[in-house]
């Protein structure tokens, strides 16, 4: 009796064992929650290629797109142009890559990599903050690239940023406890702090590299929450808004089955090595938040071979992508698979309730047509 207790008893921890186990691998798990189309766009722009898309006015469905020196407005319900706002070319240091529509009338721009300009609707300049400026810097600071991503969290009148010490891309090792968040505060016009160090799960061993631009930090900042992540590593940070370190969680895609192993420093140097490593790893996209129905989402784009079926380097023309979908306490709901380049990368744009997707440019059928075509709706839990 006491030989078959004993034996009842192993079966039973192995089985928990192997029960715990499987709760915590995500990517076992069945996931039923998916995104689906809502509408088709066939929205007609003078020289549509080039212009990039960042920002949507959400209560009037305006999409406002960069393109040079003028902010391009699209009206997505009505599916036209709702106008144009041309900056002054002597105001922009270099040139135009990140947008944040505080109100119609104010309007935060980056126009260098360590420059904003705060603008109004008709174009105008209303202030330009350069936070290489030491008046403006916090003691003891150092000198940084910023990187085209500018997050605003409007209540407290504080835009953080990611930050890349030009050292950092070549000897990552060696800054994995810099912070890479640095905040500028619109009210004392000053860069009031630097905050949030490289996660453990991202930190590189010495002699170790990923390509350039996948060592930027991904970075989303809602109304209580900033959440940090890195495209090479499957775990997100959250933190609160002054940068105190909340809480981590992996978010793994079903279809990547390990993060990239990092390439020895030899290798990273050789140009094109390092564009071989780029194109086929897999990666991960930035985190967003679909406030309307109260969850977040990832895009993940899977890996692919170096070379296509004609021999040639791969153009992602076939690359297969996919959308995670969380709720609000980041618990995976699921995973929806785009393939055939349907889901173009970093050619997406977050709405409230769901996305604007672009495929591949190798399926652009219009030179003036704006490339995103397709509307996505997720559903409410």
């Amino acid at each position: 009796m006491k030989k078959k207790f004993n034996s009842f008893l192993i079966l039973s921890i192995l089985l928990l064992s192997f029960s715990c186990k499987k709760d915590n691998t995500s990517h076992t798990k069945n996931y039923t929650h998916t995104i689906v189309i809502e509408d088709s766009l066939d929205i007609r722009m003078p020289a549509s290629v080039g212009i990039s898309f960042f920002k949507n006015d959400f209560k009037d469905a305006i999409l406002y797109g960069l393109q040079k020196n003028e902010i391009i407005k699209v009206d997505i319900k009505a599916k036209k142009i709702a106008g144009k706002i041309k900056i002054p070319d002597f105001y922009i240091t270099s040139k135009l890559s990140s947008i944040h529509v505080i109100t119609k009338d104010s309007i935060l721009v980056t126009d260098a990599e360590t420059s904003f300009l705060l603008i109004n609707d008709k174009g105008e300049v209303l202030k330009k903050y350069d936070i290489t400026e030491n008046s403006i810097l916090p003691e003891n600071s150092q000198i940084i690239s910023i990187l085209p991503q500018i997050r605003l969290q409007e209540s407290q009148q504080n835009v953080y940023f990611p930050v890349l010490h030009y050292a950092y891309l070549v000897q990552p090792w060696e800054y994995k406890n810099s912070n890479r968040i640095g905040v500028l505060n619109l009210a004392s016009e000053k860069v009031t702090d630097f905050i949030i160090p490289t996660a453990k799960s991202a930190a590189l061993s010495k002699g170790y590299n990923y390509p350039d631009d996948v060592m930027e930090p991904n970075l989303t900042v809602t109304n209580t929450n900033i959440l940090v992540s890195y495209p090479y590593d499957d775990t997100i940070e959250i933190f609160d808004l002054s940068g105190k370190f909340l809480f981590r969680k992996k978010i793994t895609s079903k279809y990547i089955s390990e993060i990239p192993a990092p390439m020895k420093k030899e290798a990273y140097k050789v140009q094109q090595k390092n564009w071989n490593y780029r194109i086929t790893m897999p990666f991960y996209d930035n985190i967003n938040y679909h406030e309307a129905i109260g969850l977040y989402s990832r895009i993940t784009h899977h890996e692919q071979a170096l070379k296509m079926s004609n021999g040639k380097l791969n153009n992602g023309s076939k690359r297969t992508s996919s959308i995670i979908l969380m709720d609000s306490e980041f618990n995976i709901v699921g995973e929806t698979l785009f393939e055939n380049g349907s889901l173009g990368v970093y050619k997406s744009i977050p709405l409230p309730d769901g996305y604007l997707i672009a495929p591949n440019e190798e399926y652009w059928n219009y030179e003036d047509q704006l490339i995103y075509t397709r509307k996505y709706k997720i559903e409410k839990l």
